[in-house]
């Protein structure tokens, strides 16, 4: 079945504890027909004098405020499209959020990474929660109530202009503050490039994707994984460790709900693997999961780890954006710099002639493929590739032509006689 947003925001917003009939609850799909509801404000980065530059410059090393707005109230969608030309600049443009006055924030997160796209590439896809139409049209439809203040910054840390950034966000004011018992959303990136490979070493040294302290709700992930070592990389487990308490799971596709690797780019609401470069066995990829219809509650901690490799045995890129829902004070996380964000490169040849299956991704590189299981190769006979062959046909092609040219003539002059 379907997430709708109207469903999505009941599902996310309605607090752990049961409550009275609230504002800050909706009706759902049965409550469509109301023609009264809460109001919809619109902020947006439109062009003040009227005209149509509907964008902002941002100079590198500046912040740009896109939202300060006092509470209490509730943003229900996040839009964005940036326009610039420094490479990677996905991960150097920084968006950070802030609830009710808090120093320290409470998402820290490379732009890109944030609306699912990973490894600083675009790429389309369409899910319940997050999207980047087309590529380029980033969107976020997580709730994201507050209090006294909501504050969303952008900051480009890269070493150039970003030219045009546009941005739409709708919420909607609220006559009372939210229950106490109603989380502030949070995202943090991590990345490990590479991981160390400790066969036999379990939890102790699986990939951190989230390690949180107090009471909220995990949301889900975006995990990208460059493979740089040889052979499928994703055999490892997931380990989800709820207020002490942990479990392990069957492998890091499985609990993408994929199977048998990632072999082909799909998307789904509340899952999928939208880059998978190139297809077949992937040496780099980004996959996502949301936990719309099956929550993970935590009452005072959570930590989200998963395995590299069959019990840690690679050495491979991993990064990652986690998102969760928890009361305040979060504990503070920090942002790596710009530095160690940068995607590796391919570390497979570039631009070289291969099956056109193998990247059905626009922008993707090509790249050479060296197992058959990856892109079979298409044998023909020697006999027609061979230099020889070809010098061949090209004197047999040079013979025919005046041949050819000299009968057309005569042909044509005898139809001429009377």
């Amino acid at each position: 079945m379907r997430v709708t947003l109207v469903t999505l925001l009941v599902v996310l917003t309605v607090p752990v504890a049961a409550q009275d009939s609230l504002p800050w609850q909706d009706p759902g799909l049965a409550g469509l027909a109301r023609i009264e509801g809460l109001d919809l404000r619109h902020e947006n980065s439109t062009d003040p004098q009227g005209k149509n530059i509907d964008y902002r410059a941002i100079q590198p090393g500046e912040t740009l405020t896109i939202l300060d707005q006092a509470g209490p109230g509730r943003i229900v969608r996040l839009w964005c499209t940036i326009d610039h030309k420094e490479d990677h600049h996905l991960r150097k443009v920084v968006l950070r959020m802030y609830w009710d006055g808090e120093d320290e924030p409470s998402v820290n997160v490379p732009l890109g990474d944030f609306f699912g796209l990973g490894h600083a590439q675009y790429y389309h896809y369409v899910s319940a929660v997050m999207n980047a139409a087309v590529g380029r049209a980033m969107s976020c439809f997580l709730p994201m109530p507050f209090d006294s203040r909501a504050r969303i910054t952008i900051t480009n840390e890269g070493e150039r202009e970003v030219r045009k950034f546009y941005w739409q966000i709708d919420w909607q004011p609220m006559a009372s503050a939210p229950p106490e018992d109603t989380g502030r959303l949070h995202a943090c990136f991590n990345r490990e490039n590479p991981t160390e490979a400790a066969p036999g070493t379990g939890f102790d040294e699986a990939y951190v994707v989230l390690d949180a302290k107090g009471r909220g709700r995990y949301m889900g992930c975006v995990l990208s994984v460059h493979g740089l070592e040889p052979e499928w990389w994703g055999e490892g487990d997931e380990i989800i460790e709820v207020d002490g308490k942990a479990t392990q799971g069957t492998g890091l596709e499985d609990y993408f709900n994929c199977a048998w690797g990632f072999t082909q780019p799909f998307w789904a609401d509340t899952f999928g693997a939208p880059f998978v470069a190139p297809h077949g066995e992937p040496e780099k990829a980004t996959v996502y999961r949301w936990h719309v219809d099956d929550p993970i509650f935590f009452g005072e901690s959570l930590r989200i780890r998963i395995e590299h490799g069959s019990e840690n045995d690679r050495s491979d890129d991993y990064s990652s954006v986690a998102y969760w829902y928890q009361t305040e004070p979060h504990e503070p996380f920090t942002l790596l710099p710009v530095a160690d964000r940068l995607p590796r490169e391919f570390q497979r040849e570039l631009d070289v002639e291969l099956d056109t299956e193998s990247v059905a991704i626009e922008g993707a590189p090509a790249i050479k493929v060296d197992k058959p299981r990856i892109a079979p190769p298409v044998f023909e006979d020697e006999a027609t590739t061979s230099p020889e062959w070809a010098a061949l046909k090209m004197v047999l092609l040079a013979g025919w032509l005046p041949f050819a040219l000299l009968v057309g003539v005569v042909w044509y002059l005898r139809r001429r006689k009377p």
